[in-house]
């Protein structure tokens, strides 16, 4: 039990942040090293914040021929990171996913296309198979809610944040118009902001990203590499923003005094995890 564990208390929770990866864009290094802290540390929860699959195929923007990937594929590769959490945690862990603004072009895609909009089979809760493995699904209107006082979030205008170019920014804007205390992606950024007022001390922090750090269509850009971990009970918490540094090809961050390493791929040639089936609808 660590310092966190012991002052809130023996009833106390920890939880896995898990931002941005654009399934098929994800860096697998990253996204390894996030599934070894997972089966290290066992946690009560996990929170993916939204933008896990990208639905690049579906946007309304004009294509590059040379990013366009069968959408099927894209499910199933997404459908083997997320199996891939599911076993590296232990079987009772809670796993949450709010949706994105990249997840929300698939609802836009239906919009435009009434014919097919009133088929299940299209939602997403029932195209990605997330049932399958007991993952509750909130819509970018829904609240999450990680305790009473802490709220986990996408970060985009859709879900009533307040994004900037600018690191921090965005943690600052957000908890100036929500008030309230909160964890985001989208930014693909690192930061945290903290603010003291009459109604007490707010906080809320921007947990980087889990997607490749050089795409090819913007010159490199201001992302940082991270996730989260989030001690806490019913009213109290403490956050921690992990960066994942990258040195000589191996990608490592330290939490809580124990550095964690990716592994060697998880996945074949194809992109897929090695040995994973995913269930028929």
């Amino acid at each position: 039990m660590g310092l966190e564990d012991k002052m809130l208390g023996s009833k106390s929770k920890h939880a896995v942040i898990i931002p941005d990866l654009h399934v098929p864009y994800h860096d697998e290094k990253a996204v390894s090293l996030v599934e070894q802290y997972i089966k290290n540390t066992k946690p009560d929860a996990l929170y993916q914040i939204g933008d896990f699959y990208d639905f690049y195929s579906i946007s309304r923007f004009d294509k590059d021929p040379k990013r366009i990937d069968s959408l099927q594929d894209e499910l199933d590769v997404g459908y083997s990171i997320w199996k891939r959490f599911r076993d590296a945690g232990k079987p009772e862990m809670e796993m949450h996913y709010t949706e994105g603004n990249h997840e929300f072009r698939l609802r836009k895609y239906l919009w435009r296309h009434p014919g097919i909009n009133s088929l299940r089979s299209l939602k997403l809760e029932n195209a990605t198979n997330i049932k399958d493995l007991g993952i509750k699904f909130y819509k970018n209107h829904q609240e999450c809610y990680i305790n009473k006082v802490l709220i986990a979030t996408h970060g985009a205008k859709d879900d009533g944040c307040k994004l900037s170019q600018y690191s921090g920014y965005s943690a600052k804007n957000t908890l100036e118009k929500n008030a309230i205390n909160g964890v985001s992606g989208h930014s693909h950024r690192l930061s945290s902001h903290f603010s003291r007022k009459m109604g007490g001390q707010l906080e809320w922090h921007e947990m980087g990203c889990l997607c490749t750090l050089n795409p090819d269509y913007v010159k490199k850009p201001n992302w940082q590499q991270g996730f989260g971990r989030v001690i806490y009970n019913q009213k109290k918490f403490d956050i921690k923003p992990i960066k994942i540094h990258q040195e000589n090809g191996q990608y490592w961050a330290i939490v809580d005094g124990k550095i964690y390493k990716s592994q060697k791929s998880q996945v074949n040639k194809n992109g897929k995890a090695k040995n994973t089936k995913r269930k028929k609808n």
